[in-house]
Protein backbone atom coordinates (compact mmCIF):
# COMPACT_ATOMS: atom_id res chain seq x y z
CA UNK A 1 0.00 0.00 0.00
CA UNK A 2 1.47 3.19 -1.09
CA UNK A 3 -0.69 5.94 0.83
CA UNK A 4 0.67 8.75 2.36
CA UNK A 5 1.14 9.28 5.46
CA UNK A 6 2.60 12.37 6.30
CA UNK A 7 0.48 15.17 9.03
CA UNK A 8 1.69 18.12 7.69
CA UNK A 9 2.99 19.00 4.46
CA UNK A 10 6.10 19.65 5.05
CA UNK A 11 6.32 15.89 5.50
CA UNK A 12 4.43 14.30 1.94
CA UNK A 13 6.65 11.26 0.61
CA UNK A 14 7.28 12.41 -3.29
CA UNK A 15 7.26 8.75 -4.08
CA UNK A 16 3.72 8.42 -3.36
CA UNK A 17 1.73 7.36 -4.88
CA UNK A 18 4.00 5.21 -7.10
CA UNK A 19 1.67 4.96 -9.88
CA UNK A 20 0.97 0.90 -9.27
CA UNK A 21 -1.53 1.46 -6.25
CA UNK A 22 -5.58 0.45 -7.14
CA UNK A 23 -8.28 3.61 -7.22
CA UNK A 24 -9.20 3.09 -3.91
CA UNK A 25 -5.99 3.52 -2.59
CA UNK A 26 -6.03 6.83 -4.96
CA UNK A 27 -8.74 7.52 -3.36
CA UNK A 28 -7.53 7.67 0.39
CA UNK A 29 -4.44 9.33 -0.90
CA UNK A 30 -6.45 12.45 -2.25
CA UNK A 31 -8.73 12.26 0.89
CA UNK A 32 -5.60 12.38 2.77
CA UNK A 33 -4.08 15.68 1.18
CA UNK A 34 -7.28 17.30 1.69
CA UNK A 35 -7.23 16.01 5.50
CA UNK A 36 -3.42 17.58 5.92
CA UNK A 37 -4.34 20.52 3.93
CA UNK A 38 -7.21 21.85 6.63
CA UNK A 39 -5.04 20.72 8.98
CA UNK A 40 -1.88 22.69 8.04
CA UNK A 41 -4.05 25.77 7.02
CA UNK A 42 -6.73 25.76 9.40
CA UNK A 43 -7.75 29.22 9.71
CA UNK A 44 -7.67 30.00 6.32
CA UNK A 45 -11.37 30.29 5.01
CA UNK A 46 -11.51 31.70 1.97
CA UNK A 47 -9.06 32.61 -1.27
CA UNK A 48 -5.77 33.61 -0.50
CA UNK A 49 -4.74 36.35 -3.30
CA UNK A 50 -1.89 37.31 -1.97
CA UNK A 51 1.15 36.72 -4.49
CA UNK A 52 4.60 34.85 -3.32
CA UNK A 53 6.41 37.53 -3.40
CA UNK A 54 3.54 39.31 -0.71
CA UNK A 55 3.67 36.06 1.27
CA UNK A 56 7.67 35.99 1.46
CA UNK A 57 7.68 39.33 3.53
CA UNK A 58 6.18 37.44 6.66
CA UNK A 59 9.19 34.98 6.13
CA UNK A 60 10.56 34.93 10.10
CA UNK A 61 7.76 36.60 11.79
CA UNK A 62 6.97 34.93 15.05
CA UNK A 63 3.92 36.82 16.08
CA UNK A 64 1.29 38.89 15.48
CA UNK A 65 2.46 41.89 12.61
CA UNK A 66 -0.22 44.25 14.11
CA UNK A 67 0.99 43.60 17.67
CA UNK A 68 4.34 43.96 16.57
CA UNK A 69 3.71 47.77 15.31
CA UNK A 70 1.70 48.52 18.06
CA UNK A 71 4.45 48.33 20.13
CA UNK A 72 6.72 50.22 18.19
CA UNK A 73 5.34 53.54 19.38
CA UNK A 74 2.12 55.80 18.06
CA UNK A 75 2.90 58.70 16.74
CA UNK A 76 1.44 61.08 18.83
CA UNK A 77 1.56 60.96 22.80
CA UNK A 78 4.51 58.53 22.93
CA UNK A 79 7.05 58.90 25.51
CA UNK A 80 10.76 57.76 23.72
CA UNK A 81 13.87 57.18 26.33
CA UNK A 82 17.53 56.68 25.66
CA UNK A 83 19.61 58.02 22.92
CA UNK A 84 18.22 58.30 19.15
CA UNK A 85 20.00 58.95 15.90
CA UNK A 86 18.57 60.90 13.87
CA UNK A 87 21.45 61.45 11.14
CA UNK A 88 19.55 62.66 8.01
CA UNK A 89 16.62 62.63 9.08
CA UNK A 90 14.04 65.73 8.91
CA UNK A 91 12.66 66.18 11.94
CA UNK A 92 9.50 68.66 12.57
CA UNK A 93 7.86 69.84 15.66
CA UNK A 94 4.96 72.52 15.87
CA UNK A 95 6.34 75.80 17.09
CA UNK A 96 5.38 76.82 20.84
CA UNK A 97 3.88 79.50 21.51
CA UNK A 98 5.71 82.55 22.94
CA UNK A 99 6.55 82.14 26.95
CA UNK A 100 6.60 78.28 26.58
CA UNK A 101 9.27 77.13 28.90
CA UNK A 102 8.08 73.08 28.96
CA UNK A 103 10.53 70.21 28.21
CA UNK A 104 8.67 69.77 24.47
CA UNK A 105 10.63 69.65 21.32
CA UNK A 106 11.30 73.20 19.87
CA UNK A 107 11.24 74.70 16.01
CA UNK A 108 14.34 77.23 14.94
CA UNK A 109 11.70 79.63 14.66
CA UNK A 110 10.46 79.23 18.45
CA UNK A 111 14.35 79.09 19.18
CA UNK A 112 14.95 82.45 17.41
CA UNK A 113 12.14 84.48 18.57
CA UNK A 114 12.85 83.24 22.18
CA UNK A 115 16.38 84.02 22.05
CA UNK A 116 16.19 87.48 20.44
CA UNK A 117 13.11 88.59 22.41
CA UNK A 118 14.35 87.64 25.77
CA UNK A 119 18.23 89.42 24.79
CA UNK A 120 17.01 92.65 22.82
CA UNK A 121 15.06 95.77 23.98
CA UNK A 122 11.40 95.48 23.18
CA UNK A 123 11.01 96.98 19.63
CA UNK A 124 8.18 99.41 18.49
CA UNK A 125 7.24 102.15 16.23
CA UNK A 126 9.29 104.67 18.83
CA UNK A 127 12.23 102.43 17.89
CA UNK A 128 12.42 103.15 14.49
CA UNK A 129 15.94 104.48 12.93
CA UNK A 130 17.88 103.79 16.49
CA UNK A 131 20.83 101.39 17.52
CA UNK A 132 20.98 99.09 19.80
CA UNK A 133 23.49 99.50 22.17
CA UNK A 134 24.75 98.44 25.62
CA UNK A 135 27.02 99.24 29.26
CA UNK A 136 28.07 95.87 29.23
CA UNK A 137 24.92 94.54 30.91
CA UNK A 138 21.62 95.79 29.79
CA UNK A 139 21.03 96.84 26.04
CA UNK A 140 18.89 99.52 25.58
CA UNK A 141 17.97 101.93 21.66
CA UNK A 142 20.18 104.79 21.42
CA UNK A 143 19.39 107.38 18.80
CA UNK A 144 21.33 106.64 15.31
CA UNK A 145 24.45 109.55 15.57
CA UNK A 146 24.10 111.44 12.73
CA UNK A 147 27.20 111.14 10.39
CA UNK A 148 28.31 114.16 8.03
CA UNK A 149 30.55 114.55 5.37
CA UNK A 150 32.08 117.26 8.00
CA UNK A 151 32.28 114.22 10.93
CA UNK A 152 34.01 111.69 8.52
CA UNK A 153 36.64 114.47 7.35
CA UNK A 154 37.46 115.35 11.24
CA UNK A 155 37.57 111.36 11.61
CA UNK A 156 39.84 110.94 9.33
CA UNK A 157 42.62 113.24 10.60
Amino acid sequence: MAVDTASHIGNFDATKPTGAEAAAELDDNLRHIKTVLKTDFAYVTGAVTASHTELSYVTGVTSAIQTQLDAKGAKAGQVWTGTHDYTGATINVATATAGDSSTKAASTAFVAATAFASALPAISSTTANKLITNDGTTSRWADTPLITAESLFIASF
